[in-house]
């Protein structure tokens, strides 16, 4: 399944965390079929590389805290939300409060819509999560796009 913006997504489990950990697959299958077809090998790094892509803002919005264009600034993750010094941390001050985060988590990816492209930056918003489960295939995904060979870069963006 795919958004309109060309996002894959699972049916099941709908969030970024999932789109992120098949890009990260896709590069790693990619690594082990290219040997057998230099042609599989590339569809499977250019299509993770368009995976990757979308996640940092080539459909419209970074969904990439701090990074990219008009990124998450309130991510629902306590540590960021939290007001500094000496002001209180509460439910009220953190998670209910509407200001960007206090402290930029740069380079997490939030949870993201599910099965659509339209995200709301709201950390009330499911959306808005931030965690491991959305984040670890998330590096795998970046190791994968910043080993890509040689040139693979600029032949991925021809086709996707």
């Amino acid at each position: 399944n795919y958004t309109r913006r060309g996002r894959a997504y699972n049916a099941f489990s709908a969030p970024l965390g999932s789109t992120a950990n098949v890009a990260m697959s896709a590069f790693m299958y990619a690594d082990l079929v290219e040997e057998e077809s230099a042609a599989k090998s590339q569809a499977y790094r250019c299509w993770g590389l368009s995976q990757v892509r979308y996640m940092m803002g080539d459909a419209g919005r970074s969904m990439v805290v701090g990074q990219g264009d008009n990124p998450p600034e309130r991510s629902r993750d306590r540590a960021a939300s939290c007001p500094a010094r000496p002001a209180t941390c509460n439910r009220v001050t953190s998670y209910l409060s509407p200001d960007p985060d206090t402290y930029t988590l740069s380079g997490a990816l939030v949870h993201g819509p599910a099965k659509s492209d339209y995200y709301i930056d709201d950390r009330t918003n499911d959306a808005a999560m931030v965690g491991i489960e959305n984040n670890a295939g998330w590096i795998g995904a970046l190791a994968g796009a910043a080993n890509l060979p040689d040139g693979m870069w600029e032949i991925c963006l021809q086709q996707f």
